[in-house]
């Protein structure tokens, strides 16, 4: 389980596709992919809130990891990519 500012938490519900360290997390409350570094141990990842805040887990060495929330109003918007994909991917 994994609990959010706010006392949100999340439940594990399993694992990334593609990435054997990486952990995804859900409920009614929120979202949220977290990828585990093996060397150091530590954690860094992504919640969002069914409410619509956004969370950014930062690993802080021995002083452990901080939830950052991220102030999404004030982020500039996305710049559209054209991604020419791998044959074997193509719809």
């Amino acid at each position: 389980m994994v609990h959010l500012p706010g006392s949100i938490k999340l439940n594990l519900k399993g694992k990334t596709p593609g990435n054997s360290n990486g952990y995804h997390y859900e409920s009614s409350e929120g979202d949220a992919v977290l990828t585990l570094n093996p060397k150091t141990k530590g954690l860094h990842g992504h919640a969002q809130t069914s409410d619509g805040h956004s969370y950014v887990l930062e690993y802080c060495g021995a002083n452990g990891h901080v939830w950052k929330l991220m102030d999404i109003g004030h982020m500039a918007m996305e710049a559209e990519v054209a991604l020419e994909l791998p044959v074997e991917f193509k719809v």
